[in-house]
């Protein structure tokens, strides 16, 4: 493996080592359990308006790019988070 190649695995790997993310963000609004339950209520059909009603301390964009994903994408509904880069990684490497 070219040391190139080897740096861009380490850094797909070990992304928390380039930029914080969701609750390490300095400027973050949200906590994952918020997350969680604005994804769960959505899921289950509550708009966006309504969610942003019960958030008022968060965007309505802030609200609508937690449920299509744009942001806040590690988060598992289901309690975990997700390694997104590692499991690209691995998909590229099988």
């Amino acid at each position: 493996m070219t040391t190139n190649r080897a740096v861009a695995v380490r850094d797909a790997v070990n992304i928390d080592t380039r930029r914080p993310r969701g609750r390490r963000g300095a400027n973050r609004k949200l906590t994952e359990e918020e997350v969680r339950v604005i994804l769960v209520e959505h899921h289950f059909g509550a708009t966006i308006a309504e969610l942003h009603r019960a958030f008022p301390h968060v965007g309505r964009t802030t609200i609508e790019a937690v449920c299509k994903r744009r942001t806040w994408k590690y988060v598992d509904i289901y309690g975990g988070t997700r390694n997104l880069h590692a499991e690209k990684f691995e998909r590229l490497t099988r």
